[in-house]
């Protein structure tokens, strides 16, 4: 009866021990703190905000708003309901940059008011590479700002059509690199397919317009360049006229454009609370 009992007892101390070596394993683990990644929604959306100032926005289409007034509503709209931060580019041939990504909702609604304007940004004409080359570097400044490289505002630009070379090879290298980056953007088109005339002088209830050797000049929305350029980029497209702008905010909450983020979760204290259980086993 010895011999069995002294199996038992040898059976015994390997057990102790090799479950002693496992709560100790465990315990290593626990202390790299492993994680898993999984997706979840996103958080309050950042908006960047592309506006078209050139001459073509000031078109009244249906003697409305102009192209450009419509955008501004649009844009405050937004931000009324906005909970992340905002930025602002205007672009005509040339771009700027009125409001790097900020909360201060009051600075950027007065800035929308009071500094966005006809021809607000330099050079005449219109040309789409310029505000893109900015969207990149200033996502790119406020990536390494917040520690985030992962980072993806809503890029939202407002534009008539003009100025968009898709077959420009600087475009084609933007176009590229924001695919790479899979940034979500929506292209909001304004103005009549039909065409209007461009008013650039009123004086009580007389309007002149835009000429060009005599002739009027009539802008109408080039929606086929709008969209070839949002197919280019994988974005999003929304035709908006002058008293629907309520309109983008239900736009910008479809699902497609509600991109999802990845978030490290960690599980350390699996293999801890394990390893502690195991310390716990009587034999």
């Amino acid at each position: 009866m010895a011999k069995p009992e002294r199996n038992r007892e040898v059976l015994k101390a390997k057990s102790v021990l090799a479950f002693r070596l496992l709560a100790l394993i465990l315990i290593g683990v626990a202390i790299y703190k492993p994680y898993i990644k999984t997706q979840v929604a996103a958080p309050a959306r950042d908006y960047l905000f592309i506006v078209d100032v050139s001459k073509s926005m000031a078109a009244e289409d249906s003697g409305q708003d102009s192209r450009l007034e419509t955008a501004k509503k649009a844009i405050t709209e937004v931000s009324k309901n906005a909970r992340g931060k905002l930025a602002l580019i205007l672009y005509a041939k040339e771009a700027l940059t009125p409001s790097v990504f900020t909360d201060d909702y009051p600075a950027f609604s007065w800035i929308i008011k009071n500094w966005v304007n006809i021809e607000s940004a330099p050079g005449g004409g219109t040309d789409i590479y310029p505000p893109l080359k900015l969207v990149l570097s200033l996502i790119e400044n406020t990536r390494k700002n917040l520690g985030q490289k992962n980072w993806k505002p809503l890029t939202i630009l407002f534009s008539d059509g003009g100025g968009f070379y898709q077959e420009d090879d600087e475009v084609k290298k933007i176009v590229k690199a924001i695919n790479k980056n899979q940034m979500p953007i929506l292209t909001v088109g304004l103005g009549d397919l039909t065409g209007a005339p461009i008013p650039i002088e009123k004086r009580g209830d007389e309007t002149r317009f835009l000429e060009h050797n005599g002739n009027l000049v009539i802008t109408a929305l080039d929606e086929i360049a709008l969209r070839e350029f949002t197919d280019s980029v994988k974005g999003s497209y929304l035709r908006l006229v002058a008293g629907q702008e309520k309109r983008l905010l239900k736009e910008i909450r479809a699902p497609e454009l509600n991109v999802p983020v990845e978030k490290d979760v960690p599980i350390y204290y699996a293999p801890l609370l394990l390893s502690i259980m195991l310390f716990l086993v009587k034999f």
